[in-house]
């Protein structure tokens, strides 16, 4: 009976772990970063761009995005709270017909400013929609058309004019003019479409006290202008910078943000051809707000690693630390994009980011979020974790500066993430729960055998030390312990075992035990680096000693010695072999 007994628990074990996986839930993101929540996954089948207003006191936020239907592409209402908990999901009675960008603004008396782009089936051309949401999600008053297919509207731009109402702005691809709107707290069109460029793209806008501002391209150059509010009008406005945009790269931007006394204008080029296919950056020029000029752009330097060295920082946000921009030598991470901006507080801008850093010993597109303050750029934090392509964040904030931010992730981007910095939202979302606990005990479970079952390459760093410890029990005959000689052998073959171990695998000496599969604190990270290769070491003398009292020979010590010591260490490090971390 006891010779079943380990067959039993193996048996058992594996029950347990397939039993797991069978009924296991979409596991929320890592701790990012100090001031940020873990993510919680909130929608799927998410089909395009996610958009997200927060209210003022920071209780509710608001999101759409378009969602895979059984027909036709829907728009998905959802509402949560300060705890990620939904209140609300629904999908939006809008015409099944072609759908995109859906995007929304608050529009004060718990109402929203709904707009979006549409095509019937078989007609090229887009048109630009508006009609408000209740706060049940319900449509009021008519649906308005804003531009008609005859425009065929391209890309398009909302800014909230700080009474309730919005402007808004799109490229007419017809005429190649960008169009601009401006609408009241209560859906009415306070000033119909005013041509306000003859000719650009990638329009964005910002409003600051009495004053709208926009920004676009002219080709290659980025020009500005500025408006009194409610007095939209005809401008050429003032180039900043050119930018050229390869053939075969991809522009994000450029995004306009107005915090303080300085104006901001940040863009990304995606590299998708050449040399450096599959790479990114993000650079920014800023300038005092009435004072525009030609400027030269500065890049984002951003370190890759998972763990930057985030030092305390004072915030209008609730950010209590940043990591700074990285300097010297040192290489910064070479994937940056998709800056999305969010309304400043006092002096400072916050950006969120799509950038590549170390996960495991792999790379992965997380989410960060960036600080820009009196004209630079202070410092980030990483916003979310996922075991996952993440993409296309967008960053919100409350009246008490925290910060809200949402993303779509996965390869085709089909699952919506949420993460806060709330105090209630952090303390719920940090929680560990069972379904953590099943995640941990499935991906853990499953590369502790997957490390164990490397066992033959311990073979490479045992030979040398059984070659040593054998010869000597060939050459005396035996190996008995009570030989002084025996002893000085065991021990050197030990030793040569144990260095051999760290040539092996020398990510002993560099990857934090579990930290793989669970969120290590940094406290903790440089004494497990020492410890649990220690604790390795004593189980292996522990379990030869014990072993020796049957077998009294050298031979049998070093070999139960160095048989613990591989499975114990394969079953903590072997993640590093599977080149997985």
């Amino acid at each position: 009976m006891k010779k079943t007994r380990p067959l039993f628990w193996a048996a058992l074990f594996l029950f347990l772990v397939i039993g797991i996986s069978a009924c296991q839930v979409r596991e929320k993101g890592r701790k990012p970063g100090p001031d940020w929540s873990r993510s919680v996954p909130l929608g799927v089948f998410v089909r395009g761009d996610i958009d997200m207003v927060v209210n003022p006191d920071g209780r509710i936020a608001h999101l759409v995005w378009l969602k895979e239907g059984e027909e036709q592409n829907q728009v998905n209402y959802m509402q949560i709270d300060e705890t990620a908990t939904v209140q609300l999901d629904r999908d939006l009675d809008l015409p099944l017909i072609q759908l995109r960008r859906p995007q929304i603004l608050p529009a004060g008396s718990d109402k929203l400013h709904l707009f979006w782009s549409s095509r019937p089936d078989g007609r090229r051309e887009w048109d630009l929609n508006y009609v408000q949401l209740d706060e049940t999600g319900q449509l009021v008053g008519d649906l308005k058309q804003l531009a008609g297919p005859d425009d065929d509207v391209a890309r398009f731009v909302k800014a909230a004019d700080g009474q309730g109402g919005i402007y808004l702005a799109w490229e007419a691809k017809v005429d190649g003019a960008i169009y601009g709107s401006h609408i009241a707290t209560d859906g009415a069109i306070l000033q119909e479409a005013v041509r306000l460029v003859d000719q650009g793209t990638r329009p964005s806008l910002a409003v600051d006290g009495d004053t709208l501002y926009m920004t676009w391209m002219d080709e290659s150059d980025v020009m500005y202008a500025t408006w009194p509010q409610g007095r939209l009008s005809l401008d050429d406005g003032v180039s900043l910078i050119s930018i050229p945009i390869p053939r075969g790269s991809n522009m994000d931007g450029p995004e306009l943000g107005v915090a303080g006394e300085w104006t901001y204008v940040i863009w990304s080029i995606f590299n998708s051809t050449g040399l450096e296919a599959g790479t990114a950056a993000t650079e920014y020029i800023a300038f005092p707000k009435e004072s525009p000029q030609r400027l030269n752009a500065q890049k984002l330097r951003i370190s890759p690693d998972e763990e930057p060295p985030y030092l305390p920082h004072e915030s209008a946000y609730q950010i209590t630390q940043l990591a700074p921009p990285l300097g010297g030598p040192a290489g910064p991470t070479d994937f940056v994009r998709e800056p999305g901006l969010t309304d400043s507080r006092g002096d400072e801008l916050a950006v969120a980011l799509v950038l590549n850093q170390d996960l495991r010993l792999d790379t992965m597109a997380q989410i960060g979020m960036a600080i820009f303050k009196d004209g630079q750029f202070d410092g980030y934090q990483m916003a979310g974790k996922t075991d996952s392509f993440s993409q296309e964040p967008v960053l919100a904030t409350d009246d008490e500066g925290n910060l809200h931010i949402a993303w779509r992730e996965g390869g085709h981007g089909s699952l919506a993430y949420y993460a806060v910095t709330t105090a209630e939202g952090r303390a719920e979302l940090d929680r560990l729960q069972a379904n953590d606990v099943a995640n941990v005990a499935l991906s853990g479970g499953i590369e502790v055998i997957a490390g164990m079952l490397f066992f033959p390459l311990a073979c490479i760093w045992l030979v040398p030390g059984l070659f040593l410890i054998g010869l000597w029990h060939l050459w005396r005959g035996d190996s008995d312990l009570n030989n002084k000689g025996t002893i000085i052998v065991l021990i050197i073959s030990i030793v040569v075992s144990q260095v051999m171990k760290f040539l092996f695998l020398p990510t002993i000496t560099t990857y934090v035990p579990f930290s793989a599969w669970l969120d290590v604190s940094p406290s903790w990270q440089q004494p497990l680096l020492f410890i649990v290769p220690l604790l390795t070491l004593l189980a292996g003398l522990l379990v030869a000693f014990l072993m020796h009292r049957r077998t009294p020979s050298g031979l049998a010590f070093f070999f139960w010695f160095t048989a613990t010591d591989a499975i114990l260490t394969l079953a903590i490090y072997g993640v590093t072999i599977l080149g997985v971390f």
